[in-house]
This record gives structure tokens, sequence and C-alpha cells, in this order.
């Protein structure tokens, strides 16, 4: 792979990570956190307090379907971040690496359980397959921790555990977007 190859995958991973953590608080905190304000405040005006405690809609509280598909984008996007940085170091300064991809799965995961659980524990919502995604969310935990294996054992290719220049030579990794910037001073005669 080239250098060029492993800035644009390292910097795709960027954008990835930064749609990832957006589609963790949009499809699975915020309606979750909107769910439960919502059954407390029929609480409140009511007097009765919920069975599940808004967690999955019931009886009068029939607010609206939590729409379980969207349990699905964030472990897709999780999915293609992990798939993409295969074959990339992720060990430049600046970049989200594996264990934050690690941290990430298991943000997931725990987002995902009362999204997913009241949605399933209601018999009015179609769960739209959301039974299996917590073995999904599972396996790419599982290979994001065999990639981090792999690697410490040196059983993947050179270049997916370091980074080479052109000639194959070991570099020391910058930041990216560091090596073109130029200090707009150094032009100037002293």
């Amino acid at each position: 792979m080239s250098p060029a190859a492993r800035d644009r995958i390292e910097r795709l991973s960027i954008r990835i990570d930064y749609a990832l953590i957006a589609s963790i608080v949009l499809c699975l905190l915020i309606p979750v956190i909107a769910q439960l304000v919502a059954a407390f405040v029929h609480g409140l005006t009511t007097g009765t307090w919920l069975e599940a405690q808004g967690l999955y809609t019931e009886g009068d509280f029939t607010l609206w379907d939590t729409q379980l598909w969207l349990a699905w984008v964030p472990v897709v996007l999780l999915a293609a971040w992990v798939i993409v940085t295969l074959p990339v170091p992720l060990r430049r300064p600046g970049v989200a690496g594996r264990f934050n991809q690690l941290i990430t799965a298991v943000g997931v995961l725990v987002a995902t359980v009362p999204r997913v659980v009241g949605g399933l524990a209601s018999p009015d919502i179609p769960n739209w397959g959301t039974e299996s995604i917590f073995v999904v969310i599972l396996a790419i935990g599982g290979l994001i921790v065999a990639r981090i294996l792999l690697g410490w054992l040196r059983l993947v290719p050179r270049s997916w555990r370091v980074y080479l220049d052109e000639n194959g030579n070991v570099v020391k990794p910058t930041p990216m977007g560091r090596a073109r910037r130029r200090n707009p001073l150094a032009d100037v005669p002293p």
C-alpha cells in the first residue's frame, strides 16, 4: 500500500469516526432520552407510572414507534470503520486508533441495549432484525481484538504494522496534515 493511499484511508477513518459518534447520539441516545422524558411527563400529568418506565410504548402511552432500524446505523458505520482501516497501522498521533475503535464498539453496545431491549419488549413495534444486533456488535469487537493481536504477534504484513515510505523504509508517523503545513514566514529573509 502506498503512503498516499494509507493517508487517504486515515482521513476517511477520521470522517467515519465522527459520523459514528454523531449516529450514536442521533440514533441511539436521543430516542431513548426523548421517550424516557415523555414517559416522565406522562407519569406526572396522569399520576400513573408506566410499568416499563417508558422504555417502550404500552397501554395509553403509544407516543411513537421507536424505529428500531435506526439502531443498525451506528453498527453499520462501526463495521465500515473497522473494515476500511484493517490494512492501516493507525499509530499516527491524532488518528483514532484500534483502542479507540474497541472503546467505541463497547460504547455502541452499551448505547444499543436500552434501545433494543425496550423495542423488543413492545409487542406493537416491528423489530427489524434487532434480535441479532448484539451478535453483530460482538463480532465486530472480536474483529478489532483479532486485528490488535495479529499486529502484536506480527502475523500481518509489515505495512499493516508500521508506517513505510515509498522505498519500504520505516518512517515516524506525523500528525495528519502537519507534513503539508509550512510556516508562512519561512521564506522571509532575516
